[in-house]
This record gives structure tokens, sequence and C-alpha cells, in this order.
């Protein structure tokens, strides 16, 4: 059979058709087979309900993909100073979540507020393709759309399972 299954680029980097067996010497499991890395850009969308929280500025999101493991780091900065209660969701994470256990708190952020910084933990359900902030001094307590205050940041960092 003569399909190229591995090939090294003249720029010295290595690609295998069908993943890398790390730690596991010549024999080949299933389990220990790196087939998947990405890394990228995505779009974060904050919400409160159906209503779009506008943003100054762009927002610097990024994630990197390993295996079935996404971590995605972000910051964004209010544009607005709208009168918003509902719970603050962030849409359009990079893949949809996997959690075996529906709903698992993922990672936490910053919140760069002009009356006082807190800090919250990052939230997900499975089957979802946004998160939302939990009070870490309060967890049964969401994070609302007011408690991010106009011109401040968030910064945010979490890590997620995909399919």
């Amino acid at each position: 059979n003569n399909t190229e299954r591995v090939r090294i680029h003249s720029d010295g980097v290595m690609s295998a058709v069908n993943g890398v067996a790390l730690g596991v010497g010549t024999a080949n499991t299933a389990s220990n087979v790196l087939d998947d890395y990405e890394e990228g850009t995505w779009t974060p969308v904050l919400k409160d309900g159906s209503t779009t929280i506008t943003q100054n500025g762009s927002a610097y999101a990024y994630y990197k993909k390993v295996g079935r493991i996404v971590n995605c780091t972000f910051q964004a900065r209010r544009g607005d100073s709208a009168s918003l209660t509902g719970t603050l969701v962030v849409h359009g994470i990079p893949f949809t979540v996997n959690i075996p256990n529906s709903s698992s708190m993922i990672g936490s952020a910053w919140f760069d507020n002009s009356s006082g910084d807190f800090n919250a933990l990052v939230g997900t359900n499975d089957n979802d393709t946004s998160c939302f902030f939990r009070d870490c001094n309060a967890p049964d307590d969401y994070i609302t759309s007011n408690d991010w205050v106009n011109g401040r940041y968030i910064y945010c960092s979490f890590t997620y399972q995909t399919d």
C-alpha cells in the first residue's frame, strides 16, 4: 500500500494522518493517541436574556483544543450603561460542551469594577455553547448584567470537555 501516513515537511514539522501515540512505546493504544490539536480566536457575545450587551472595542478571545479538552480565555470591556438585571451569559464558546454531569463549574473570571473588583466562577451546561457566572462569595447567586459596570473589563479563563 503506497498511502502516505506520515510526512516530515521541509521546515521540520511532522504530519501524521491518524494521530501520534504518546507514552506507549511500540504499542498503539487508542487512549494514548493524540489525534486533534487546534488553536484560534473566537467571538464572545455577552447577553442579558435576548439583549446583546455592547462591548467597547473588540474582545480578545483565544482557545486551544487538545484532543477533547478546550481551554478558552477572553477579556471584554462593557460599552453601554443600560440597566439590565438578568443573568450575564457568554454565548459563542468555540465547541459544544460535553459534560456528563449536565452542569459544572469550569473556570474563573475577574470583574474589574469601579465600585469594587470581584471574582466569579464560570459555569456551563452539557450540550451548550454558552457559559454563565456565579458569585464566589455567594455561589448560589448568578452574576447579573448590572454587576458588570460600563467601561470596565471582565478577564476570564475556563476549560471544558467537548466531543
